[in-house]
Formats: C-alpha cells, sequence, structure tokens
C-alpha cells in the first residue's frame, strides 16, 4: 500500500507540474528572448491594440492638420516648368506663398518634408523662395524645412538673407517609435512634429523641452475615419459603433476574407488627415483663388510631402497598411496635440546587475501576471495523497480552465493600467495569452478523462477480488 501510495503521490506531483512549464518558459523567453520571438509576439500585440484603438482615438485635432501631397499626377508643378522632379525653387516660393495665406486667414505653420539638396542655379534661382520664406515669417507664419542626412541646413538655403527654420524628418519605423530629436551634423534637431508642437506651446515649453532632453521616444497612435468622403474610400457604415469599426478594422487586417481584403486595400488610401494635392495648390493664382485656399489652411498646421512612385518614402502604417512619411509626422502632429506630454511611450527598461540583457518594465508585468497565474492554478489544484488518476486529471482540466479565465481578466487590466493610466504600450499580451493556451495541452480532455475513467474502475475491480 505504501508503494501505490507514493505513486500516486508521484503521478499528482508530475501532473501538477505539467502545468508549470509554459509560463516558465515564457518568463525565460520575456527575460532573455532568445530567439526573438518575445520581441514579435509584442510587436504584434502592439500592432493588433493600435488596429482596435483607432477608431476611439480622438478627432479633436483632425481638422488642425492638412497635408498637401505632391504625386506623379501633379508633375511639373508649373506648366512653364522643363522638368517634372524635383520642382524648381520659384515652385516652392509660389506653393509657400498660397500657402501663407493671407493676413486675415493663416496657417500656424508650414512644415516642407522635401529635400532641397541641390545648389542653386542661373536656371534655378532660389532668391524668390528666399524673399517667400522672410515674407511669411514676417505676416506670423514660419516656414519649417526638412533637416539634410549631412547638413543640417539644406544646401540651396544657406545663403539667404534669413536663415530658415530646420527640423529632422528622420522617422523610426522599424520599432513603430518616433523620436522628438535626432542628432544630425552634430547638432541635436527637434523632429518635424516636436517642433510644431513647441510652437504651438508659445513661452510654456519647459515640460516638453525636458522630455526632449531625456530623448524620450513616442509610440503613435494612429485614427481610423478619414475627415471627408473620397470616392476611392469605404467609410464606416453610417451608425457604426466605435467598437464595431474597430472590430471590422482589426478583421480586415487579417486579410483573409476577400472582400475585406479588397474593403482593406481601398481603406488604406484614405488617411486620416485632409489632403489638397500639389496642383491643387498651384493652381492658385488669382486673388480669388488665393482667398478660397487661404480658407482650407486657415488655423492649420500644413505640412508639404510627396507621394512618388520612384521616392522610396512610406512606411508601415498599423491602420492603413502604408503610409508616406509626411502623414507619419502628421499623425504624430496630432498625438501631440491630443495627448501632450502624456503621449504614448515604451515602457522603460532597466540593465539589473550581473544580466547582460535589459529587462523591461513589460517583462516585469508578464512575470508578475505568471505570478498570479501559479497562485491561481495552486489554488485550484490540490496534490492529494490519495487521488486517485481521475480526480487528479479533472482538477488539471479546472485549474487550466480556471487560470485561463484569471489569465484574461488581469491581461485586460493589466492593459488598461499600463495604456492608459502610465501611458506605456501596452504589455505583451499575445505572448502571454499564447502561453495560456499552451497550458491547456493536451487539448484531448475528453479522451483522457476517458481513459483516467477507465483506470478507475479497473482499480476498484482490483481491491474488490482482492478484497
Amino acid at each position: 500500500m505504501g508503494a501505490r501510495r507514493l505513486k500516486r503521490r508521484r503521478g499528482a506531483v508530475a501532473d501538477w507540474l505539467k502545468l508549470l512549464w509554459a509560463p516558465a518558459a515564457l518568463l525565460v523567453v520575456a527575460v532573455f528572448d532568445p530567439f526573438g520571438l518575445d520581441s514579435a509576439a509584442s510587436n504584434a500585440s502592439l500592432v493588433t491594440f493600435q488596429r482596435l484603438y483607432a477608431p476611439f482615438y480622438p478627432a479633436e485635432h483632425q481638422q488642425n492638420i492638412l497635408v498637401v501631397s505632391i504625386t506623379n499626377a501633379d508633375l511639373p508643378l508649373s506648366p512653364d516648368s522643363d522638368i517634372d522632379w524635383p520642382p524648381t525653387f520659384n515652385d516652392y516660393a509660389t506653393m509657400i506663398g498660397v500657402l501663407a495665406g493671407t493676413k486675415d486667414q493663416q496657417p500656424n505653420a508650414i512644415f516642407i518634408d522635401l529635400m532641397l539638396d541641390r545648389p542653386a542655379t542661373a536656371r534655378d534661382p532660389v532668391e524668390k523662395l528666399c524673399d517667400a520664406i522672410a515674407a511669411a515669417d514676417q505676416d506670423g507664419v514660419p516656414v519649417v524645412f526638412a533637416a539634410q542626412l549631412e547638413y543640417v541646413m539644406p544646401e540651396a538655403l544657406r545663403n539667404c538673407d534669413q536663415p530658415p527654420k530646420i527640423a529632422s524628418a528622420t522617422w523610426s519605423a522599424n520599432d513603430g517609435a518616433y523620436g522628438l530629436s535626432y542628432d544630425i551634423g552634430g547638432d541635436r534637431i527637434l523632429t518635424a512634429a516636436a517642433d510644431l508642437y513647441r510652437r504651438s506651446l508659445g513661452n510654456d515649453t519647459d515640460v516638453f523641452d525636458g522630455l526632449v532632453d531625456e530623448e524620450t521616444d513616442m509610440v503613435l497612435m494612429w485614427g481610423a475615419r478619414p475627415p471627408v468622403f473620397d470616392a476611392r474610400c469605404d467609410l464606416p457604415a453610417q451608425g457604426a459603433t466605435p467598437a464595431r469599426q474597430s472590430l471590422d478594422l482589426y478583421l480586415s487586417g487579417l486579410l483573409l476574407n476577400p472582400e475585406k481584403r479588397r474593403r482593406y486595400q481601398r481603406q488604406q488610401k484614405c488617411l486620416y488627415h485632409a489632403k489638397l494635392s500639389g496642383r491643387q495648390v498651384m493652381g492658385a493664382i488669382s486673388p480669388a483663388q488665393r482667398r478660397l485656399a487661404a480658407q482650407f489652411v486657415d488655423g492649420r498646421y500644413v505640412l508639404v510631402g510627396a507621394e512618388l512612385s520612384d521616392l522610396l518614402d512610406r512606411h508601415p502604417s498599423p491602420v492603413h497598411g502604408a503610409a508616406a512619411g509626411v502623414f507619419l509626422h502628421a499623425m504624430a502632429l496630432d498625438n501631440l496635440l491630443t495627448y501632450g506630454p502624456d503621449f504614448i511611450r515604451r515602457a522603460p527598461v532597466w540593465t539589473p546587475l550581473g544580466l547582460a540583457a535589459p529587462v523591461g518594465a513589460d517583462d516585469i508585468v508578464q512575470s508578475l501576471v505568471l505570478i498570479l497565474l501559479i497562485v491561481a492554478m495552486a489554488a485550484t489544484t490540490r496534490i492529494l495523497p490519495n487521488s486517485t488518476r481521475l480526480e487528479r486529471v479533472i482538477a488539471a482540466t479546472q485549474a487550466r480552465l480556471f487560470s485561463m479565465f484569471v489569465l484574461v481578466v488581469i491581461s485586460i487590466a493589466v492593459v488598461w493600467a499600463t495604456f492608459f493610466q502610465l501611458r506605456w504600450t501596452p504589455l505583451n499580451w499575445g505572448g502571454v495569452l499564447l502561453a495560456g493556451l499552451a497550458m491547456l495541452a493536451p487539448w484531448n480532455f475528453v479522451n483522457t478523462i476517458d481513459k483516467a475513467f477507465l483506470e478507475n474502475r479497473k482499480r476498484k475491480e482490483r481491491d474488490h477480488v482482492s478484497s
């Protein structure tokens, strides 16, 4: 009898330990990430959350931003130009003159996300552009140009009497982070969105300047609904709730159903902010047309960029598939105007003594979730010396199901706490849930219980015969 009890105890311990392999494996993967599994799962969790959150993104500043997009159909920008790309400096001057509006209707600022990386020539003089920049600045409309990678100041503008303002157009698309500043040519330059947002603060910039000094990166949240109807786009159904739009956007992103795939591809053309084409801007020549154009730019931040087939300036967007860089700057500015210094950022990272790899706050949160999960399993599964195989299997099944329920509840609570309270990117809830599903293995609960039931019946028969 003692040997039989010892065997049962060992079987009970083995059954309970089987529940622990998934949390232990996830803990190792979360901390050391040996095969990049945690990073991949974390990025997938973030992208999924961005899609689900997009219909709920606040739209209070959507109308404060206007994008002027130069496409292949807009070239050449002026009829008298003998080259398509790049536009002449006189074309830039004309565009700035239109976008600067009138004295009664002006934009807040203009950002030119185009590289003026060529010198002025007799056929392509820069004096008119310099005059347009100075005139806009005198009227209270700052014109900011994208800084070059090798040189801070665009080459063509170095000889202007009044040096133009510059901002970095750098974008870290690999990890979805938008920096507030970058080191270019030995100088720390604000990025486009950070520069425009800082100008909106006036003299109250202390808090934001502190974030810039700390080199804090921002993780973008995206909006989903286009600002105006576009025949190329599919808008959400009339009366659709944000929850329904969120689910529809996520399912469309899976690209499984052909109809949803076509709808999702059409939706990629519908970006979040209002857009004018380069031809629409350059066509505003007469005073009446100028006044009409001024109504579009009044009180807005205007960002000018290009969407050309040969220009490699497209970056991934979790909502729209891919977007030109100027739209990413627009979304980053929208995030800053909406959230202010409380924008979403990556969870902090530390490097404890004795560990070669850094440990992030999300790793710690995941570990705490696993600890709570193990406690839930321990409270559900008791190791009984005299328990039968059937009792242990039933207890293990209950533990798995109860633990999954606890896991889902805790994951939702932690996502709410990290995103809405701490303003961090949500924890790797996808990886945690996958590990939780692995805990449900083996999946054949019915067969396992049937086998245990037969073993239990045979044991009773043997005990009856022996007695």
